[in-house]
């Protein structure tokens, strides 16, 4: 079992065989382990890795550990938004630049950048989390607004770049772009990820809590 203490807001460990034992089990805390602080644990084990998977709502990161008896089995945690970003721009790289790349492999690595790119969800809590309780909802509205924004900007972009490599060739009327334009046009999805970088360098932790009521 896993829990947070709240005069540390940190997490604990405990192993018992039934929960009238939970009371006298040993608490071993995760501060001082390779996963450090863990505040509101949330562990699930995932059969595709083999692993189990502890997700810590402060600072939005992960551990992954082989054997869950063992607390000092978890690694170091590993930031779920800024490593999403990474990760999806490593794709997108990969997808434009590398040559060859086509048919199943080119599906995988799409549906790869579709998962990846999934921690944006993070940014909804992380905007509530950014103002006073009282202005979470205005906040997360916005927070949706620029999701929205993102979608409204790329796709005129993206096509104002393959008109700008277009080679003239026409079928039936209607204009046909080249690999090379596609890869032009789909490449300004690695300059909104650095915009994105920059972004989130800038932000700063909420500690899983509204700004008014952090010290």
């Amino acid at each position: 079992m896993f829990d947070t203490t709240r005069n540390a807001w940190s997490a604990v460990y405990l192993n018992f065989g039934d929960f009238s034992e939970a009371a006298r089990a040993v608490q071993v805390p995760l501060a001082h382990k390779p996963v450090g602080d863990a505040v509101a644990p949330q562990v699930f084990f995932f059969r595709p890795h083999d692993k189990w998977y502890l997700i810590s709502q402060w600072g939005a990161k992960y551990s992954t550990n082989p054997d869950i008896a063992n607390p000092d089995g978890w690694t170091a945690p590993k930031p779920l938004l800024s490593g999403g970003l990474v990760v999806t721009m490593l794709l997108w790289a990969i997808v434009l630049f590398v040559p060859g790349v086509g048919g199943a492999a080119l599906v995988a690595l799409l549906i790869a950048v579709g998962l990846a790119s999934g921690a944006f969800i993070l940014t909804f809590a992380f905007a509530k989390e950014s103002v006073p309780a009282h202005l979470g909802g205005t906040a997360s509205g916005i927070a949706n607004m620029g999701v929205m924004l993102g979608g409204m900007i790329m796709q005129p972009l993206v096509g104002f770049i393959l008109d700008r490599h277009w080679t003239g060739a026409l079928v039936e009327g209607v204009r046909v772009y080249d690999l090379e334009a596609y890869r032009w046009g789909f490449a300004a999805m690695l300059a909104w990820g650095a915009l994105s970088a920059a972004l989130l360098r800038a932000a700063k932790e909420t500690f899983c809590r509204p700004a008014a009521s952090r010290v």
